[in-house]
């Protein structure tokens, strides 16, 4: 039966159950931490020691980080290479293959795969990975020299050449892109610069960089540049590249910052009708229409 102590009872009940509570959740919280911080610093030492060429350190990193996460790929993958440049060249190999029968850290399996067997004299096993790591990589320039590499020493003369024209294309644009990315950390709205790194990355056919710079050039175009013809090359540029979506942002700003200007409806009308959306096509042509009956362009201020 009810009685008026109970529920101070119960209460007091179950305060003390939540102080308990709160104080495993504290302790095993802060065990937690511990613990990451633990693994956080063994994988930056174990990469230090790697760096500065004390191999057997980095595998002693490497190997107590690993009995502590088993499953992280990158810790495996450090262990590898530290193996690896002590000369346990088998066992290496069989870590990297681990990898890949987990899928985890897969270019950079594929890579020291190839890598170890070309270096061990063996280029038929080697061929594999540096054929994936082409396909999955295409814009490293490691995966076209250990290709060619490969390729060479296999005596297919015709192939390896294409390959290392191929390398030698992406370490000069790579090259240049370190350069404007130095020169744009000091001046990040040089317009010549971004249009270039816009440039150099659709040569690449790097859609990630041309994607992730377009924004840029577009917000600092200056005032004596043709922002309605820059647009329109940025549209056909992702279009090019098979960003239909990247395509599309670009033209949303258009309608926006160029809403008075025919010669962009004009651009955007045939856009619509290559990605067959047939309304916003009529909507454009309409939109085109009125503008010719106003008289022409009217001057766009800038942005």
């Amino acid at each position: 039966r009810w009685h008026p102590t109970h529920r101070r009872t119960h209460g007091n009940h179950r305060r003390r159950n939540h102080r308990r509570h709160h104080t495993c959740n504290v302790h095993s919280h802060g065990a937690a931490v511990v613990v990451l911080m633990h693994c956080c610093r063994t994988l930056a030492l174990g990469h230090c020691y790697y760096s500065l060429g004390d191999y057997p350190k980095a595998r002693e990193h490497y190997l107590s980080l690993r009995a502590l996460r088993p499953q992280d790929g990158a810790v495996q993958r450090g262990l590898a290479l530290a193996q690896y440049r002590l000369g346990e060249e088998d066992v290496a190999l069989e870590l990297f293959e681990d990898l890949l029968a987990r899928e985890l850290e897969v270019s950079e399996s594929h890579y020291w795969l190839g890598r170890i067997h070309y270096d061990g004299g063996e280029p038929e096993k080697a061929r594999p990975h540096a054929a994936a790591l082409v396909e999955l990589q295409p814009i490293d320039n490691r995966a076209w020299y250990l290709r060619m590499q490969v390729l060479y020493d296999l005596g297919e003369d015709e192939a390896a050449r294409e390959a290392e024209v191929r390398w030698r294309e992406i370490d000069r644009a790579t090259q240049e892109l370190r350069r404007i990315d130095a020169q744009l950390a000091l001046e990040p709205e040089r317009f010549d610069l971004l249009l270039r790194k816009v440039e150099v990355n659709r040569e690449l056919g790097n859609l990630e960089g041309v994607r992730a710079t377009v924004p840029k050039m577009l917000r600092v175009t200056p005032h004596d540049v043709d922002g309605v013809a820059l647009h329109g090359f940025a549209i056909d540029l992702l279009m090019g590249m098979g960003d239909r979506e990247g395509a599309l942002w670009v033209a949303g700003v258009m309608e926006t910052r160029y809403a008075e200007e025919k010669a962009a409806w004009d651009k955007l009308v045939l856009l619509y009708g290559v990605l067959r959306m047939r309304t916003d096509q009529i909507r454009a042509g309409r939109r085109a229409d009125e503008l010719a009956k106003q008289g022409g362009d009217v001057e766009d201020g800038g942005l």
